[in-house]
């Protein structure tokens, strides 16, 4: 069964929701599909005084990346003719991904299997030695509990402490498949989908909060 694991980058004016970058990558071939939406990223250019995470750093990334840049009729258009040939879609919070892209018009194929990464890093890898690492590394929440987000899921997996998540899709979906490849090493069952209070739930109960 075909499978991709997919991550969009969206920014927010006036309480709208624009997707200006897709990325997939096929977890069995490491093909790379990246697109942006020219329409998009010009409305956030248009507002940039009040548009939210869309800023400087994402601009200078567009820049770098024109050749890949398409009208928004374009680009839902070459996503949905990617997604129809995937059965499982996999993405670090996949409610997310999938709720937005659906609510943009897209179609999944019949039958698609949907894969949380976050719920499936923290079925694989949240554990005591994870809890002590992050205590030990202050990869902590406001809250002061270990942190279970894409960015410290890849410094753990990775060793590398340096790494900043750039909410760029092209960049965190090559980072969210090393944290996929890692999962898979575990050999431990893939979660459906995951919430924040069953998250901090099992934190507390391994920290003893």
């Amino acid at each position: 069964m075909k499978e991709i694991l997919i991550d969009i980058e969206t920014l927010d004016i006036g309480g709208k929701t624009y997707i200006w970058e897709f990325c997939g990558i096929d977890t069995k071939t490491g093909e790379v599909f990246h697109l942006l939406n020219s329409t998009a990223i010009q409305t956030g250019k248009d507002n940039l005084d009040t548009v939210k995470f869309f800023g400087k750093h994402q601009l200078e990334y567009i820049d770098s990346h024109k050749i890949l840049t398409l009208d928004c009729c374009k680009f839902f258009m070459g996503i949905q003719r990617l997604m129809l040939g995937y059965k499982k879609v996999v993405a670090y919070n996949v409610n997310f991904d999938k709720g937005k892209l659906i609510d943009s018009g897209l179609k999944f194929a019949n039958n698609t299997t949907f894969i949380c990464l976050w719920g499936s890093f923290v079925n694989a890898l949240l554990d005591k030695n994870y809890i002590v690492w992050c205590i030990a590394n202050n990869f902590k929440s406001k809250t002061g509990l270990p942190t279970t987000n894409a960015e410290t899921a890849y410094k753990y997996v990775s060793g590398n402490l340096e790494y900043n998540h750039a909410h760029t899709a092209l960049s965190d979906c090559l980072s969210e498949m090393v944290i996929y490849e890692a999962i898979k090493k575990k050999r431990k069952k893939l979660s459906n989908s995951c919430t924040y209070n069953n998250v901090q739930k099992k934190i507390k109960e391994l920290v003893n909060f």
